[in-house]
């Protein structure tokens, strides 16, 4: 009896033999596929969705509101139009085959942070959403107060 389990873009596959019992991992890509991002002037294009990305974060913890500022007043490779990106943006970032480094190094160094995104939590004004690209990648929510997370902006 063999079961196989799909999960983020890796396959596990239990095997039950008689008595043997086997657990194998079959790994999913490493890093985003060849030609998926464009890199130039400290911007990355994602040729799959269009939208143009800060290629580096700079290292800054804030709040939810400075965040948005943030991305708000951003002049980077001759564009003004930066914004916090929203969740569902963030989440295209994110490589499910990966338990930690949830997103792609070579694309975007140092960018394994905690991120907020522009996207508020509906029920509760109080809390925006995140993702957790040290960990799996997981959108998560926090207290808009919070001044650990980052900021990764994005535009149109």
């Amino acid at each position: 009896m063999a079961t196989s389990l799909h999960r983020s873009g890796a396959w596990l596959c239990i095997g039950a033999f008689a008595s043997l019992t086997a657990l194998f991992a079959f790994p999913g890509r490493a890093d985003a596929p060849a030609g998926h991002f464009t890199i130039a002037n400290g911007l990355v294009t994602d040729n799959k969705t269009g939208l143009i990305w800060q290629r580096n974060d700079d290292g800054t913890g804030r709040s939810y509101a400075a965040a948005v500022s943030y991305c708000d007043g951003l002049s980077l490779g001759g564009y003004t139009d930066w914004r916090l990106a929203t969740i569902k943006e963030l989440l295209t970032l994110v490589d499910e085959s990966k338990a930690s480094d949830a997103i792609d190094l070579n694309v975007f160094p140092g960018g394994n942070l905690l991120t907020w995104s522009g996207s508020p939590v509906p029920s509760n004004v109080n809390y925006s959403f995140a993702i957790d690209f040290s960990s799996y990648g997981s959108s998560l929510n926090y207290t808009v107060t919070s001044t650990y997370l980052h900021a990764r902006c994005v535009r149109p």
